[in-house]
């Protein structure tokens, strides 16, 4: 009777595991499709003792216009060059359409970083480093634009919210690209979190890997809310802000698109200038040609 117990385990383990590697092989890409077009030339360096930065340049650079990028989680300041990503579907179209495009610079903390005011937690008070440290010395080395523009992807779109909600004035065009805007903080109880898995169709997975990191940066309710783009919305003159660009997808696996909508309103109804484009994609669809044209240089 043990001998067969043991062999019966022995066969349901051994399917068990046939199963996850046949699911998992099942759901992975072997290659991948490559776009053709000449990527901007990356030159990188060190800003200062927390972060760095990287300029692309092209033939097509007006070079009095800058577009700041901040990356995604567990990208870097180098992810700009990655064909098979979105930047690489922007630098294609720029080329197609023969459009001078501005000087790229990417800017990197690290794979997880946010750009908060000085808080009880250790990695807080990067606000202060971009105002009064990052900009001035990238421009002290190349020269100062007569426009700068900012864009932001995901974890690096909450980054760009962050700065120019509290800093309106530094940017002249915004952009921000799937940003994880939510309603609960990430202290949220137990049938909280159940109930916005619920309502919003986000993966259970992706729901707390920003839970963990809004705990790493945020002590408590009052600091996250003093973070949250939909709190500090609500206490500024939109109509100061510059022209933002704001996308989201319906389903997002992290579940924030009615909030993404919600501060869109939020800020449309202060005076903002919101170019609002949303869609039926998942985390970080991108509408290349919208986007195109929302950065559009004149010559």
């Amino acid at each position: 009777m043990w001998n067969l117990f043991k062999k019966t385990f022995s066969i349901i383990t051994f399917l068990s595991l046939f199963y996850i590697v046949f699911v998992s092989f099942m759901h992975r890409r072997l290659g991948r499709q490559e776009l053709t077009f000449n990527p901007a030339q990356q030159s990188c360096f060190t800003g200062g003792d927390q972060w760095n930065y990287c300029v692309h340049s092209t033939p097509t650079d007006k070079p009095d216009t800058y577009l700041y990028v901040f990356h995604g989680k567990d990208q870097n300041e180098k992810s700009w060059s990655e064909t098979a990503f979105y930047s690489g579907l922007l630098q294609r179209y720029w080329q197609q359409t023969y459009r001078r495009t501005p000087v790229v610079i990417t800017v990197s903390l690290g794979p997880i970083w946010l750009i908060t005011p000085p808080l009880s937690k250790e990695g807080t008070g990067t606000l202060d480093l971009f105002n009064q440290e990052v900009f001035k010395k990238i421009e002290a080395d190349i020269g100062a634009p007569q426009q700068r523009f900012l864009m932001g992807v995901s974890m690096g779109a909450l980054n760009a919210l962050s700065l120019t909600l509290n800093n309106p004035k530094l940017f002249q065009r915004v952009v921000v690209l799937c940003p994880p805007v939510f309603k609960i903080s990430p202290y949220a109880s137990s049938r909280e979190l159940l109930s916005f898995l619920k309502s919003s169709g986000a993966q259970v997975k992706s729901l707390f890997t920003l839970i963990g990191i809004g705990q790493t940066y945020f002590a408590n309710d009052h600091e996250w809310n003093l973070f949250s783009p939909l709190e500090i919305a609500k206490g500024i003159t939109a109509a100061k802000l510059p022209p933002l660009y704001i996308t989201s997808g319906l389903r997002d696996e992290f579940g924030n698109f009615l909030a993404v909508e919600e501060l869109v309103e939020s800020l449309k109804s202060r005076g903002a200038k919101v170019d609002w484009r949303p869609n039926s994609g998942d985390h970080c669809s991108v509408d290349i040609v919208s986007l195109a044209e929302f950065l559009k240089i004149d010559p």
